[in-house]
């Protein structure tokens, strides 16, 4: 529905039920960035692995 611009990868590691096949914990979201990159542009990944956040934080909280 949003697209995205509005997406991105949490990391409450601590509460979900599964994780994706070969991630064990918060250590390993490298290789899901790696999986990432060879099927979408940098751009993409770099939005849903970060910067939507960094984007919505600086637009309701100011800040630059």
């Amino acid at each position: 529905v949003m697209g995205e611009e509005g997406v991105g990868v949490g990391s409450d590691y601590d509460g979900m039920v599964a994780l994706p096949k070969g991630m064990r914990d918060v250590t390993d979201l490298p290789r899901l960035t790696e999986a990432l990159l060879r099927r979408h542009p940098e751009s993409w990944v770099e939005r849903v692995m970060g910067g939507n956040f960094r984007r919505y934080f600086r637009e309701t909280l100011g800040g630059g």
